[in-house]
């Protein structure tokens, strides 16, 4: 596992949930709609770096995802913990954390590499 790949992502999916979230708040409020809104914003976030580090086994997809989930854990306490004191209460913060660790395995697991292309034969010439 590339630890600075993996640190570096999932400091850029917690900066792009907070700006994202902290806008959607901003107009629509806080509520459940919104905790969903960032499930699905942090699996998608998680699927697509996934596709951008070595996930040559389910360990090391998992351990990328539970790297993130850490590194987004850490930055809420130092960070989003100061305009959410309650933010570690909802259960579906919770939840959005459990699914984004797991979405790099999920992706190893589901997405079969592609099958190599045969080569190009030439084809003979009609007779």
């Amino acid at each position: 596992m590339n630890w600075k790949k993996g640190i570096g992502y999932g400091a850029l999916i917690w900066v792009i949930m907070f700006a994202v979230l902290s806008a959607l708040m901003a107009f629509a409020g806080a509520g459940v709609t919104l905790s969903i809104a960032a499930i699905v914003l942090g699996v998608i976030l998680a699927f697509v770096f996934a596709g951008k580090v070595d996930l040559s086994s389910v360990g090391t997809a998992l351990g990328y995802g539970v790297l993130w989930a850490v590194v987004g854990l850490v930055l809420d306490l130092i960070v989003t913990m100061q305009f959410a004191p309650d933010l570690f209460s909802d259960w579906l913060y919770w939840v959005g954390y459990v699914l984004l660790a797991a979405t790099p395995a999920v992706k190893k697991i589901a997405v079969k590499p592609e099958a190599p292309t045969p080569p190009m034969v030439p084809s003979s010439p009609v007779r």
